[in-house]
């Protein structure tokens, strides 16, 4: 509609430009309602009268599969020891380790940094079991 509009009026100026006796506009501004009423009602009519596209969202409800059962294992399966097993088997090397460093009659800093590294062991044992 607009760039009807401005062809429009853009070739009445230039036709007012090249003419001797321009036009006077009232026959022009005629001719615009004549074309432009038409189109614009036709305009109107096709957008009121054009179906309306209506998105229905309906709701899609996916059962969750259960999830599938455990398996029961029965205790100490595969002959592996059990956590409790390996943590009293880390202790008694541990205080084995510590029994045997009191005996070695070691200086204070070397029996305070074998004591350390053994207390270290240890730890990395019940480390390695809570994996």
């Amino acid at each position: 509609m607009l760039k009807f509009t401005l062809i429009f009026w853009v070739a009445y100026a230039l036709w007012c430009l090249g003419a001797e006796n321009p036009p006077k506009p009232g026959a022009f501004i005629a001719l615009y309602l004549l074309v432009m009423v038409p189109w614009g009602l036709g305009w109107l009519i096709v957008r009121a009268v054009k179906p309306k596209i209506v998105e229905v969202k309906i709701p899609v409800y996916v059962p969750v599969p259960a999830p599938p059962p455990v398996p029961s294992t029965p205790p100490n399966a595969g002959g592996l020891p059990s956590p409790e097993e390996i943590a009293a088997a880390a202790k008694a090397k541990y205080e084995a380790t510590l029994r045997t460093l009191q005996a070695a009659g070691l200086d204070e800093t070397e029996l305070y940094s074998a004591r350390a590294a053994a207390k270290q062991r240890y730890l990395r044992d019940l480390d390695g079991m809570m994996k």
